[in-house]
């Protein structure tokens, strides 16, 4: 089950809200196709014809790329899956323009505002999804 999570910046305002974690298809490869870029969906495709042992996604949030314009924090699903020799391969981790390593969040952490800089997120439970 995943969880949602507000956050808010009591410094200037910045907030926004992230559905954080796995929900009842995460281990599922359909549904995990669904979500990838087309260039780790063929990836993802060869891996399969070679066995996958296991193949989990959850959602992060993440930095923006240095190259977007969106918003500042965004989720992103980053997928791993492990191969019958037992490597681990991980899939939706880079930008999609660009090709520049995501910086993903640890939220067990104290989290910077990305708008300011000058204080620390406040991150609240709102919810939880499947």
């Amino acid at each position: 089950m995943g969880t949602t999570y507000k956050v808010y910046c009591s410094e200037c305002g910045y907030c926004g809200q992230f559905h954080l974690g796995g929900g009842i298809n995460s281990n599922k490869l359909p549904f995990i196709l669904r979500c990838l870029s087309d260039k780790d969906k063929l990836r993802l495709q060869e891996l399969q014809e070679h066995g996958i042992n296991t193949a989990i996604s959850e959602n992060h949030i993440i930095k923006r790329c240095s190259c977007d314009d969106g918003e500042l924090l965004r989720e992103a699903l980053i997928v791993n899956v492990t191969d019958k020799s037992g490597m681990l391969h991980i899939f939706g981790n880079s930008c999609t323009n660009c090709g520049e390593a995501l910086e993903i969040l640890d939220i067990s952490k104290p989290v910077l505002c990305p708008k300011c800089s000058e204080a620390k997120l406040t991150l609240n439970i709102v919810g939880h999804w499947d």
